[in-house]
């Protein structure tokens, strides 16, 4: 700076030059060097249709029980193209498309593409005003609507444009449309933003930025064949095209959960569970603090962008190893301009935004747009190809928001600044700071205050308006203050003037009225004297109760919502009419799913998210409540019908509770019928082992101390998948997590995986598989289980009881087999074995004794899992009785290797740990527990 102003001492303060050149270069050159070869001059749409070469018969879209391949989506896709090119659709044509979520959602805006027009989305969900206002402003030629679209537009004028629903079958030809003419450059889509003048603004992008955001996202995601993505995004918000462009560009999957689940979050959790979802992107508030996601049993990424990531998120679900991408970007720079990945050890409580994407560059400047020194907090403008055209009949304001790029080697370059706040880290990554202008985020959708303010003063009583934010995060509010002449019932007749007019999130919580707006000393707003809304500010009223009661009587259920509302809603009246809105008392969709939590723990009943939006009114609530404890029962005794079909099915399965009785039973019938005395024969070379559980984690040291011992043993592992090749990858997977895997095994012949399922007959396996393993096989070690501490007996009872049967019988075929049953310690949890350890622990025994025949258990195990095992074992002594050479063994609290260091993670013990360490809290027990080391 001192060498900038010896060189010119005539010039300006503000022109003086606050960095060197070297750090010139670093911030606009090195840290900008974003391009890559790949081809940028793309449409969209043909990315996709090469994919379609490449994977036909992949799945392309999934939605509830309808499932499209690529082929199939391309024909569709194709044949709606094919009609709008003879509806007149050109280049840059404007084709709206307002449908609810379903296949046509994205046949439709597919087709838009390939026919070479602009697709302009419009969710049915928003208020029928703001539909109409942005259909006006976009005077497509067509329109694509389905019922829900129409039902929506209401009285929307529609005879400038053809109507057309995407659902109807047309006979126009499968093949790729090809359109004269069209190039990256022609527009792809239009995404409508909140506008500070109170209209809406549509943004108006093109292919190439597109293409640029799928080549970019799908490398850096990992998004490739076979992954599967889920569409979580309101169709008019512009990360819906992210959701629904990337996939389909990659060979992905592309998930809808239905509306019912979307917005619900424990429901959209399960459904990614259920559907093992290996990507979803989400606006942070939406997955509030995280910390209460169950965990998923497959690889998640997650990206999360439209709003600032909090620390405490990030962590929560790093510490469950998902993988976090934190990714900015404004609609004007075609979703995305800067990505930042988390690093699973990530601790900071400064989280990233990135480093610009591929062909994007970043520059933080100062008010004359000059570059700002390294921790400087400047504005940041976004160059680069993916900067939209600029805004549809706003010639002024694209003007002023986009830019020709001084820094840029391009002539045509230009920029777009975005009006937030950054700075840089050391390393390059930049840091958000919040907004200059008077733009917010309200759970995750941008808003300008201007437009609310807008809306609020086309009401005739309403002089002045200024809307302000309160809260942070998730629990962000906006509070209008308006001045104007007394009112009655103020805040519920502005309430349903803003209601009318924008989306349910724009709706102010709280009204104030004030009779004239507090200032300055230099005449401006003074926002910091403005009062805290009271309870009066809110749509509500102290609503009298019925018939003058002191406590209006309420029957439990309705009781108990009222009391989770009054807990929940900002500000709330004594008494809550039972016909009154959630949502007109200050609830928003946030807030609702700390209700329906709520209402799930405290009625105890298994709750949809979208009982809140069908039935928002404690009424409602409770009659919902009812309706699904009836349901409940219902299914309850349908499952019981269904087993008691007549008195013997009813007999069969009280008996098969009692596991006693059960194994009396199979001895009866299964080891004293079909296993009698076996004469024992010695064999001295034991070569082939026949090895269940492979795929766990005691089963893979098993494995590899089998092989690795005898150069000369042969091992054959039963593992559950649809092909010998899957059961390969299983057993092979297992090996290399636990680090025990050596691929020489496999090439040498040494070991065979098998197909099967312990519940089945003969293991699952084809006759003549099970009669080469019964003449081959010299020792069997049965390890594999159905390990569930809540499951019931007979829900265990065919893979632990019946399988281990059937080990028996193959260890019975032919010559006999040594036969190594694998236990558990579960078997002794009753008080006769508790109150036995006690008593030889004070004689010095050093246990129960091996030779105890376990009748101590008969009778007092209460999880399913023990009694299994505990019948499990009875029948192998039995067998062993008849002849059968057998062990039994049972490990206790099996922990990591003591070299590698490798353990089981999922293990109850370190689960336990594990959730110690993150509440900062372990319980207060004294309790021995018995570690074995996997290697002992």
């Amino acid at each position: 700076m001192l060498q900038s102003l010896t060189e010119d001492v005539e010039q300006p303060v503000h022109s003086v030059d606050m960095i060197s050149g070297a750090e010139r270069t670093l911030v606009l050159q090195t840290w900008n060097a974003t391009e890559q070869t790949y081809p940028m001059h793309e449409c969209m749409h043909h990315l996709f249709e090469r994919q379609v070469e490449r994977t036909p018969q992949e799945v392309a879209l999934v939605y509830e029980k309808d499932v499209l391949s690529y082929a199939e989506l391309n024909e569709r896709a194709n044949r709606l193209a094919h009609y709008l090119i003879e509806l007149g659709i050109r280049p840059d044509s404007r084709v709206a498309i307002c449908v609810e979520r379903s296949l046509a959602m994205v046949v439709g805006s597919m087709a838009i593409l390939k026919a070479g027009g602009a697709f302009v989305p419009l969710d049915p969900a928003y208020a029928s005003e703001r539909l109409r206002t942005i259909l006006s402003d976009a005077a497509p030629s067509v329109l694509l609507a389905d019922a829900a679209g129409l039902k929506s537009l209401g009285q929307a004028d529609l005879s400038s444009m053809t109507v057309v629903d995407p659902n109807r079958p047309l006979s126009y030809p499968s093949t790729n449309a090809e359109v004269p003419g069209l190039t990256s450059r022609h527009l792809a889509y239009i995404i409508y933003t909140s506008g500070s003048t109170g209209k809406p603004k549509g943004v108006m992008l093109e292919h190439r930025g597109l293409a640029n955001l799928c080549q970019t996202h799908t490398k850096f995601c990992g998004i490739q064949e076979r992954t599967r993505l889920m569409q979580f995004a309101s169709f008019s918000f512009d990360a819906s095209v992210w959701d629904i462009m990337l996939p389909l560009s990659s060979g992905a999957a592309l998930y809808l959960p239905p509306d019912c689940i979307r917005m619900d979050r424990d429901a959209l959790w399960k459904y990614m569970g259920r559907h093992s979802i290996t990507h979803a992107s989400f606006t942070p508030s939406f997955l509030q603090d995280g910390k209460d996601l169950p965990p998923l049993n497959h690889p998640l990424t997650l990206i999360l962008g439209g709003e600032a990531l909090s620390p405490s998120l990030l962590h929560n679900l790093t510490r469950q190893g998902i993988t976090v991408i934190n990714d900015y970007g404004p609609t004007e720079v075609t979703v995305s301009a800067a990505t930042w990945r988390c690093p699973q050890d990530f601790e900071d409580t400064i989280v990233p935004i990135g480093r610009p994407i591929i062909h994007a560059r970043l520059y933080v400047l100062d008010s004359h747009r000059r570059p700002v020194p390294l921790g400087a907090v400047g504005e940041l403008y976004v160059g680069g190809i993916a900067v939209a055209r600029g805004y549809l009949n706003r010639p002024e304001l694209t003007s002023e928001m986009f830019t020709l790029d001084p820094y840029s080697s391009d002539p045509e370059g230009r920029m777009y600044r975005t009006g937030d706040l950054v700075r840089y880290l050391p390393d390059g990554n930049l840091v958000y700071l919040g907004r200059k202008d008077n733009q917010v985020k309200i759970r995750g959708f941008r808003v300008e205050l201007g437009e609310i303010e807008a809306c609020l003063m086309d009401h005739p009583a309403i002089s002045e308006a200024v809307i302000v934010v309160f809260g942070e995060a998730s629990e962000k509010r906006l509070v209008a203050y308006v001045v104007s002449e007394p009112i009655e019932r103020l805040a519920q007749q502005l309430r349903a003037h803003v209601a009318a007019s924008l989306p349910r999130y724009m709706v102010p919580e709280a009204f104030v009225r004030m009779q004239a707006m507090p200032l300055t000393s230099n005449d401006k707003l003074d926002r910091n004297a403005l009062p805290a809304p009271d309870a009066s500010s809110y749509a509500l009223e102290e609503y009298d109760t019925p018939d003058g009661q002191v406590t209006p009587e309420l029957d439990p259920t309705q009781l108990a919502i009222h009391t989770i509302w009054k807990q929940l809603l900002p500000s709330s009246p004594t008494w809550i009419p039972l016909t009154v809105s959630f949502f007109d008392l200050g609830g928003h969709s946030i807030l609702a799913t700390r209700l329906i939590f709520e209402m799930r723990r405290v009625c105890d009943v298994d709750l949809p998210l979208s009982i809140v939006f069908r039935s928002p009114t404690i009424e409602g609530m409770a009659k919902e409540v009812t309706r699904a404890r009836i349901d409940a029962l219902k299914q309850l005794g349908a499952d019981q019908d269904s087993l008691k079909k007549d008195s013997a099915a009813a007999a069969e399965q009280d008996k098969a509770f009692d596991y006693g009785a059960d194994f009396e039973e199979l001895q009866r019938t299964e080891i004293q019928k079909v296993y009698p005395h076996v004469a024992r024969q010695d064999k001295v070379d034991y070569t082939t082992f026949f090895l269940t559980g492979a795929t766990g984690f005691l089963g893979a040291f098993i494995l590899s101390k089998l092989l690795v011992s005898d150069p000369t043993a042969r091992v054959i592992c039963l593992a559950r998948a649809s092909s010998e090749e899957k059961a390969l990858d299983r057993v092979r997977s297992c090996g290399v997590a636990h680090l025990t895997w050596n691929e020489d095994w496999v090439t040498s012949g040494r070991l065979l995986a098998l197909k099967g399922d312990l519940d089945l007959d003969r293991f699952g396996l084809a006759p003549e598989v099970w009669d080469k393993c019964c003449r081959e096989v010299d020792i069997i070690i049965h390890n594999g289980a159905a390990v569930n501490g809540v499951l019931p007996y007979n829900k265990v009872r065919a893979a632990n009881v019946l399988g281990t049967l059937q080990g028996i019988k193959m260890a019975s075929t032919y010559h006999t087999k040594s036969f190594h049953f694998v236990s558990s310690t579960s078997v002794l949890e009753t008080a006769h074995y508790r109150k036995l350890s006690e008593v030889l622990a004070q004689t010095s025994e050093r246990g129960i004794p091996e030779t105890d025949n376990l009748e101590g258990a008969r009778q007092g195990l209460h999880s399913g899992y023990g009694q299994s095992k505990w019948v499990a074992e009875k029948l192998v002594m039995a067998s062993n009785k008849n002849g059968l050479p057998a062990t039994i063994i049972r490990p206790g609290y099996i922990v990591g290797h003591t070299r590698s260091g490798v353990t089981n993670t999922g293990d109850i013990i370190w689960r336990l740990i594990k959730g110690c360490v993150e509440i900062e809290s372990a319980p207060q027990v004294n309790a021995p527990v018995d570690f074995s080391p996997v290697d002992y």
